[in-house]
């Protein structure tokens, strides 16, 4: 705001036979508000950084790959479930409280989809379900428009389903997005 007072205040000046003047002294003047601003912005960035650690983004193409790191942490969806992923592990509420493993990535539809299963060697049960990854900004090519939030990245657990579940409203209240990172 300081910049917009800055350049309104210089604008009347700028008439008459000093304009010169004024706008040199317009000039100096939005440049030091931009620059207190900038300064300013920067302090609230740093302050911001030292409350909270900063998001990660979550990245496809590692995720594929077997680094998790970029979805390491806690992710809610609006039923109140969680789930925390802990390197190729997810678990939580949102999982019937188990500990499913990450594999066989495939991207379908532009968003990325990933098996989590019962690791056999210690459950019996017959569970897996799959994964779907998208990042803020990015939809799969699905009939109509993508439902969820399309700002943040965001997940999805299905037993039965493919990407269309992203255009239903019936699903907007299943998808997961980050709460908390990894510390």
């Amino acid at each position: 705001m300081l910049s917009l007072a800055a350049c309104s205040s210089g604008q009347s000046n700028t008439e008459g036979s000093g304009g010169k003047e004024s706008r040199s002294s317009q000039q100096e003047s939005s440049e030091s508000s931009s620059s207190n601003l900038t300064s300013s912005t920067s302090d609230t960035s740093a302050s911001k950084s030292d409350e909270s650690k900063s998001t990660v983004g979550m990245n496809l193409n590692q995720i594929a790959a077997g680094d998790y790191t970029s979805i390491a942490g806690t992710w809610k969806n609006e039923k109140g479930e969680t789930i925390t992923f802990n390197g190729n592990e997810v678990s939580g509420n949102g999982v019937d409280n188990v500990t499913l493993s990450l594999n066989d990535p495939s991207f379908e539809d532009k968003i990325l989809f990933i098996n989590a299963t019962y690791d056999s060697k210690t459950d019996s049960r017959p569970y897996s379900t799959g994964i779907y990854f998208a990042t803020a900004g990015l939809s799969p090519e699905i009939k109509g428009t993508d439902k969820s939030d399309t700002t943040k990245d965001r997940l999805i657990l299905l037993r039965d389903g493919g990407t269309s579940v992203f255009g239903e409203d019936s699903g907007i209240k299943y998808f997961y997005y980050r709460v908390t990172e990894a510390k």
